[in-house]
């Protein structure tokens, strides 16, 4: 017989599993209500500082002995409109709040491969958040209140009452692994286990669930407890790891397949499991609309699927005798992993961007080492709950609990940091576009075909596989960039050509991380060949620091240092000890750059300005100031500068003239002089600037120089990051916000 037709595949699936249409129907009208819920929240509630009245309907999790410390909670408007607010006295579910907040809008991305705020809050139910100025909190009781207040109050308990066990050194980690929160861990923590695929570990999912119910049933039947006994423990097992890290979409779903499963076993009767996944995802979606627009919700829907189908493989073999031994459950614990690690490529790309192809082998150690670690902390409170946290017992048992678990702990990080660093093996965004058309062309092409025809249409693919290459190589590598990364009141600029990169300063804190890395891998660029410091201030070198503890530094570069530095208590930090240290822990080369030096990487010319040794000031008045020269574009580069530097400067020889100025210390009144416009004449200027900063930033004053000289002024707190991209000696500014 031939093989069904692809309209007859459809219809029998449909038929068989009423789920899937269930599924798909409630997915379109949940997407058509949540869009226009979308528009009706965007004109009823513009942007700007509003009295505000509703109810708390997410009290959000504490993290302190403090019960009363403030927190994000989400609010439901009384026009129906929902906001995450933060509330410095925290009330709870279903209290109301009244008051005036300032409330913005979530953006998208700023810059290329960068965090969404929209696409947060909208898998939050929310579109907008708010700062309060004022508010009053009224708040409520009754039966019912207090019936669903017990989830929330259980979360809290469990992390005010050991909070000296989540504060210890493998506490964040711990506490990510079985109550799925992340917020302790460290950045450099969340990187590592984002680029290693190993992110969703700290999500608790199914694979965490079968860990936990799997000894707990054995254990029960060794008990000789009764049948009802037991299914009332079991699902106790079953909805606590969900009360405890708040229902997210993991292990939502796979708390609801575990009951229909034990509902089963009395019935004796198996359910279909591609019918019951979407059957569960339909009831998630009636329940949580907003949960389409959860990267969670999906992630956990596809890799279950996934998982469902190799098991259904695995039995069927199983079931025609083909057994092994361990090197059998290797092989299939190894298909699981990249069955698995398939079905999560979308959310992969979006939150690395790209994938890591030793991800599958990591998952394979990982995921045992992650369920063993959920199991022994739940296992390990337990026991100390009839304690208080001052006795000799609690003490002694947290400490014989954290010792136990060290090791696997280590063993945890240890893993995450070495797929991290082998850098080869991670495959950028776009190769991994141009690879997923190809292999769904062959999967076509050789399917049920005739030998002389598959001979034809592999030989059709490999041409269009040279092909394409050769348009990557032509549109990657033909062209050179300067990427002007929005690090919000700080500076970091990319320059990119043929697949290298060069980084000028690299933005505060969290910047490292969350901007510059993913901008890198965007780029399909693994390692920045040499970093430029223009000076040692946070918004410019912490993020920098970030980059040398991910281990993608090879070369660095700073400013000569001074002694007669100035060093009042009113000015930044100085962090020039700090860098260096870590860059001779690391291993990372370090030059000191001064006037007259000139670099040349791969055909840039890179011209020091200043500082030089008679210069005095303070690490602003010392910035690097640097001329950028490349296929006749000229880009100056002026960090920090000060009006007085500028000023010893121009009455030096040196050629100011630039094509395009960075400006001076984000728009500062006391830089970007007429005399020094006059000297530099560029075309364009950028000026790297967060939204809404504190200095006021740009200056009026510096606005109005530009445009005296029909300078035309380019800002990232308005565009986002902004392109400059060079071809054959023609220079085009883009943005990416438009």
């Amino acid at each position: 017989m031939g093989a069904p037709s692809d309209t007859g595949f459809f219809k029998s699936f449909l038929i068989a599993r009423p789920g899937a249409l269930l599924f798909f129907l409630l997915l379109t009208v949940q997407l058509v209500f949540t869009r226009f819920a979308v528009a009706k929240s965007e004109r009823e509630l513009p942007p700007g500082n509003h009295y505000f009245s509703g109810v708390i309907t997410d009290p959000g999790v504490i993290l302190s002995e403090d019960p009363g410390q403030g927190r994000t909670q989400t609010v439901r408007l009384d026009n129906g409109i929902r906001a995450l607010l933060w509330l410095e006295q925290p009330g709870k579910r279903g209290d109301r709040v009244s008051g005036t907040a300032v409330f913005t809008v979530g953006e998208g991305t700023r810059n290329p491969g960068g965090y969404s705020k929209r696409n947060y809050l909208l898998s939050k139910g929310a579109l907008w958040e708010g700062r309060p100025r004022s508010v009053k909190l009224l708040p409520q009781s009754g039966f019912f209140l207090s019936v669903r207040r017990l989830p929330d109050r259980l979360r809290d308990y469990f992390r005010t009452r050991f909070d000296s066990v989540w504060q210890s050194p493998k506490g964040p980690l711990l506490l990510s692994l079985s109550l799925g929160d992340t917020r302790l861990l460290e950045e450099r923590e969340k990187y590592e286990l984002q680029t290693a695929g190993l992110s969703h570990l700290t999500s608790v999912s199914g694979t965490h669930l079968l860990f936990i119910t799997g000894p707990s049933e054995r254990f029960f039947k060794k008990l000789r407890l009764s049948s009802r006994m037991r299914t009332i423990l079991m699902i106790f097992i079953l909805l606590l790891p969900g009360i405890l890290s708040g229902w997210k979409s993991g292990i939502c779903r796979a708390s609801l397949i575990s009951l229909f499963r034990m509902a089963d076993r009395p019935l004796m009767r198996r359910r279909d499991v591609y019918n019951t996944l979407f059957f569960v995802g339909s009831l998630l979606l009636l329940f949580n609309a907003y949960a389409l627009y959860d990267t969670g919700f999906w992630m956990s829907f596809m890799t279950a699927a996934a998982v469902s189908f190799m098991s259904e493989l695995q039995d069927k073999k199983e079931g025609q005798g083909k057994k092994g031994g361990f090197v059998a459950s290797c092989r299939a614990s190894f298909l699981f992993s990249i069955a698995a690690q398939t079905a999560v490529l979308p959310y992969q790309m979006m939150s690395s961007p790209g994938i890591h192809l030793l991800a599958p082998l990591a998952n394979v150690i990982a995921l045992p080492l992650a369920s063993i670690l959920m199991a022994s902390c739940y296992l390990f409170l337990f026991l100390l709950l009839p304690f208080s946290n001052s006795s000799v017992i609690y003490k002694a048992v947290s400490a014989l609990f954290l010792f136990f678990l060290n090791g696997l702990s280590s063993l945890f990080q240890w893993i995450a940091r070495t797929v991290t660093r082998m850098r080869l093996a991670f495959v950028p965004l776009k190769y991994v576009l141009l690879f997923l058309p190809l292999l769904v062309l062959v999967i076509l092409f050789v399917k049920r075909r005739s030998f002389v025809l598959k001979y034809i249409k592999i030989l059709l693919f490999s041409f269009t596989l040279c092909l394409a290459f050769v348009l990557l190589f032509f549109f990657s590598f033909s062209k050179t960039s300067f990427l002007f990364l929005d690090v919000g009141q700080g500076d970091a600029t990319l320059l990119v050509k043929k697949g290298h990169a060069l980084l000028v300063d690299g933005g505060d804190k969290g910047h490292g991380y969350h901007t510059v890395i993913p901008a890198l891998r965007m780029q399909a660029i693994s390692a920045i060949d040499l970093v430029i410091l223009t000076h040692a201030h946070s918004d410019h070198a912490s993020g920098v620091m970030e980059l040398m503890e991910a281990g993608v530094v090879r070369a660095l570069c700073m400013p000569i240092r001074s002694d007669e530095i100035n060093r009042s208590p009113s000015q930044e930090e100085d962090m020039s000890d700090a860098i260096e240290t870590l860059a001779s822990d690391e291993g990372i080369a370090l030059y000191h750059l001064k006037t007259g030096d000139v670099i040349d990487w791969r055909g840039v010319n890179l011209e020091v300005l200043s500082p030089d040794d008679k210069l005095r000031g303070d690490l602003n008045e010392r910035s690097l100031v640097l001329s950028i020269s490349l296929e006749g574009i000229r880009v100056l580069m002026t960090g920090d500068l000060t009006e007085a530097t500028e000023r010893y400067l121009l009455r030096s020889d040196f050629d100011f003239s630039a094509d395009l100025l960075h400006v001076a210390h984000h728009g500062s009144r006391y830089a970007t002089t007429d005399a020094f416009l006059l000297a530099c004449d560029p075309e364009t200027a950028v000026i790297s600037v967060g939204a809404h900063n504190r200095y006021g930033h740009p200056h009026p004053d510096v606005i109005r120089r530009l445009e005296r000289r029909s300078i035309e002024p380019i800002r990232t707190d308005e565009s986002g990051c902004v392109f400059l991209n060079i071809r054959r000696q023609k220079g085009t500014i883009n943005t990416w916000i438009r």
